[in-house]
């Protein structure tokens, strides 16, 4: 294996003694299904974790790793053309994430926020599948919080992604300016 599952980073880290398989606690109207927490994933291994009994997060497993975080001055120069930079970007380093990580596949969709927070409908609309936007930190954190709830009886702990820990899943072991490349057309 590739280290111990131990974050979600819309995410989770288990505990030491907790069992990999337990029952979700049940929502008054909708029972969640049993949670089971993968073992020995490998890098892009997914992991479905359902929330309710219509909706489930997707997760990929990204080991602990070594990766130059941050842009050289040239990929500044040419990020420069496309959108605002900042100065803090330029200075590149090398982190170590020395524990693996679970990372959501795409952004919090409107549908699962509603899921997490108990007020998920029957009616589905097109914005269900659109991202969250327009929410604060606070209330991120509260989210996270929720999802925790869910992932406690398996020993995990949902929380946000690190700066560092988002740049590494989404740069996915590519060493170029992005996952698909170095240019933007």
């Amino acid at each position: 294996g590739t280290g111990a599952p131990n974050t979600l980073a819309a995410a989770a880290a288990p505990t030491a003694s907790t069992p990999a398989t337990a029952a979700t606690a049940e929502s008054p109207s909708v029972p969640a299904p049993a949670l089971t927490a993968p073992e020995s994933p490998q890098a892009g291994d997914p992991w479905e974790v359902p929330v309710d009994a219509t909706t489930t997060l997707r997760f990929r497993w990204c080991p602990p790793g070594t990766f130059t975080m941050g842009r050289t001055q040239a990929e500044f120069e040419h990020l420069a053309n496309f959108e605002h930079t900042d100065d803090w970007e330029r200075d590149r380093e090398s982190v170590t994430l020395s524990q693996g990580f679970w990372m959501a596949e795409t952004e919090l969709t409107r549908k699962e926020l509603a899921s997490l927070r108990g007020t998920a409908t029957t009616t589905a609309t097109e914005a269900d599948t659109l991202p969250v936007t327009g929410i604060t930190h606070t209330e991120a954190l509260q989210v996270a919080s929720a999802f925790s709830a869910r992932l406690a009886s398996i020993g995990y702990e949902a929380r946000i992604p690190t700066e560092a820990e988002w740049e590494y899943a989404c740069r996915a072991g590519s060493t170029g300016m992005f996952s698909f490349g170095d240019l933007l057309q």
